[in-house]
């Protein structure tokens, strides 16, 4: 796997080092910013850069129109030509940050929890403290907030509507189309809807560091301490995992589930891997330093990462397969105490006992063995003989008559 071009960075140092990268739908637009913000198109040019602030996360529109970045020096939110839509700077050193796909609304928390629309309004603010990580739904009625000691929704009012007292929340993400909740909850991948019912947990073998969500809701990947890279159908079923040289640090899928992205930002593994939904790994690529961030396009063709300031851009379609399967049935689904029922991508409904049961391990068929060139398989041979010995009883028989 090679990448189309590297836009590098000198390191830590770097006044343009990068260290979050965003993607737009169509792989055309990719957003990266540490100490600055830079725009890049699909050939590698800086389309503009500027906005130098300590930028924690930076997020990008799906149609690349929109840039939301959460800084030292406030939320902002910029058009595509880096020009300034608007900036809140009442709250300092924004640490997460949350955007709805079509950029109407806008989440953040800097000191309290706070909702935006698209022209810089401040819809409400919650004072809630120390959000691990939080994410508004599609039509910003709800906002969820991850904390050490669980999950929350707020409502359209920043009201708390409810609570889920879990293990510490590294990350929790909305579905694309509203329907339900994924969280990373300890070793846990968590499972709501949008009531805060808790429809299914899959147990992990380590401390989870991120979860992403297709954008045809049908699947969720998650990436932890274990090393290991897990791809859950939205049922909680493990449709397989794969072990990396070091703990995952950072995952991406594209919107129909095609593609995974992953990478560590820890040990000597330094590699973007690229698998298949099958679980293949379908490329790796040896970068300069730890991978820190991965964004895959919703139409998978594209593939941005990043290491220790640099950005690789690759073209899914140009990597060659290569079919290394290592799948493994490690996790376990936890059934709740609530009989709920998870909405299947199809819109058939699926109860949640057929969901907690359906992580089972897969059974695999038999097949034979290949031969190698020139060799013919024993069973030719016993049918041979066989056929030769008949034939010579015959033969015998037919000289006494």
């Amino acid at each position: 796997m090679k990448p189309l071009w590297i836009s590098a960075g000198g390191g830590r140092s770097d006044p343009n080092a990068i260290y979050s990268v965003a993607i737009s739908s169509d792989g055309t637009f990719i957003v990266g910013a540490q100490n600055v913000i830079r725009f890049l198109d699909d050939k590698g040019n800086v389309v503009w850069g500027g906005q130098s602030a300590l930028t924690n996360r930076v997020l990008i529109s799906d149609d690349g129109t929109h840039i939301a970045a959460g800084t030292t020096l406030g939320i902002l939110l910029l058009d595509r030509t880096g020009k300034t839509i608007w900036t809140d700077s009442s709250y300092r050193h924004v640490t997460e940050i949350s955007m709805t796909g079509d950029s109407r609304f806008i989440a953040a928390f800097g000191g309290t929890t706070s909702l935006y629309d698209s022209g810089g309004n401040v819809l409400w603010r919650n004072s809630t403290q120390g959000p691990t990580d939080l994410a508004v739904s599609p039509d910003g009625s709800q906002v969820v907030i991850g904390s050490p000691s669980g999950l929350k929704g707020l409502d359209r009012s920043g009201f708390e509507m409810w609570s889920l007292p879990t293990t510490e929340v590294i990350q929790v993400s909305y579905s694309h189309d509203g329907s339900f909740i994924a969280g990373a909850t300890g070793h846990r991948v968590s499972f709501l809807n949008p009531n805060g019912n808790l429809l299914w947990n899959y147990q992990t073998g380590g401390t989870l560091a991120k979860i992403a969500i297709s954008a045809n809701d049908a699947y969720i990947v998650a990436g932890g301490k274990d090393k290991k890279v897990y791809l859950l159908d939205r049922n909680g079923k493990l449709m397989w995992s794969h072990e990396l040289g070091d703990p995952v640090s950072t995952v991406a899928i594209s919107g129909d589930g095609s593609f995974i992205a992953a990478g560590s930002n820890t040990g000597a593994d330094k590699r973007v891997y690229l698998f298949s939904k099958a679980g293949d790994v379908l490329g790796t690529y040896q970068t300069n330093d730890w991978v820190i961030d991965v964004a895959l396009s919703s139409d998978g063709s594209s593939l941005a990462a990043i290491d220790d300031g640099s950005v690789y851009y690759f073209k899914t379609g140009q990597v060659i397969p290569t079919p290394i399967v290592q799948t493994t049935q490690t996790g376990t689904v936890i059934p709740t105490s609530e009989a709920a029922v998870v909405q299947a991508p199809t819109g058939a409904t699926i109860p949640q006992t057929q969901a907690t049961n359906s992580a089972a391990s897969p059974t695999t068929a038999s097949s034979p063995q290949p031969t190698k060139s020139g060799e013919v398989p024993v069973e030719t041979l016993l049918s041979v003989g066989v056929s030769l010995v008949f034939t010579i009883l015959i033969g015998k028989r037919n000289q006494r008559t």
